[in-house]
């Protein structure tokens, strides 16, 4: 009998705002990642979108985001549960090719500008990789999301 195990998984996206002074002129938030349930026998990666939004009063040139490592302490990001561990990544572009970190071991970060009250919105590319034997359980890993202007 092929009995289905499945995992429910959800990448939080917590805000850091950096570089915070007098002319702080921006706000950010962002959604999670959720992923839903992950089924251990599919072959296909479990893809998921989430979306950071930034909102400023004053016309900013140099906007960076970046994101943590989370609690894997790697940019091969994982979800635990207890010790269990069910590995994905965050990407900044679409095809999941490039990994949304710090700028450093090999990710990118994000780099724009907004004009005075603009809404930018960014989606975060979700993946998690088929073929992982993972436990049932729920999973999660906290994101820190840091914008510097």
């Amino acid at each position: 009998m092929n009995m289905m195990r499945t995992a429910v998984m959800v990448a939080v996206l917590v805000l850091a705002v950096g570089a915070a002074d007098a002319r702080a002129s921006c706000s950010v938030s962002a959604t999670s990642t959720d992923f839903g349930t992950y089924d251990v026998f599919s072959a296909v990666p479990n893809d998921s979108t989430g979306m950071i939004t930034l909102t400023c009063t004053k016309k900013e040139k140099n906007i960076r985001i970046t994101l943590d490592r989370g609690r894997q302490g790697s940019f091969d990001r994982a979800f635990h549960s207890g010790t269990d561990e069910l590995h994905y990544n965050l990407y900044l572009n679409a095809t999941r090719s490039a990994i949304w970190g710090d700028g450093t071991a090999g990710t990118v970060d994000y780099h724009g500008e907004a004009g005075k009250n603009d809404v930018i919105r960014i989606p975060v590319y979700g993946r998690i990789p088929a073929g992982q034997d993972a436990r049932v359980g729920a999973y999660r890993d906290d994101v820190i999301v840091t914008v510097l202007y």
